[in-house]
């Protein structure tokens, strides 16, 4: 019964660490790769006529329609 237990324990744990590898690793690609089209300045965005707005909705309280959907 022990060492089904320890062997039990151990993939767990072994499991665990990979998942904790796998996280760094993806961390530090998407920073990586993703660099280039990050920005912390207005001025360094260039100006285009449309843009894609995230985390918005088109109503509010379900009646009105916000200014930016016009």
């Amino acid at each position: 019964m022990k060492k089904v237990f320890k062997n039990i324990l151990k993939f767990f744990l072994l499991l665990f660490v990979a998942g904790i590898i796998f996280i760094a690793f993806a961390n530090y690609s998407i920073k990586k790769y993703s660099n280039a089209y990050v920005s912390n300045y207005l001025e360094e965005i260039p100006k285009t006529k449309t843009a894609l707005l995230l985390g918005t909705s088109k109503k509010l309280n379900k009646r009105t329609t916000k200014c930016l959907f016009l």
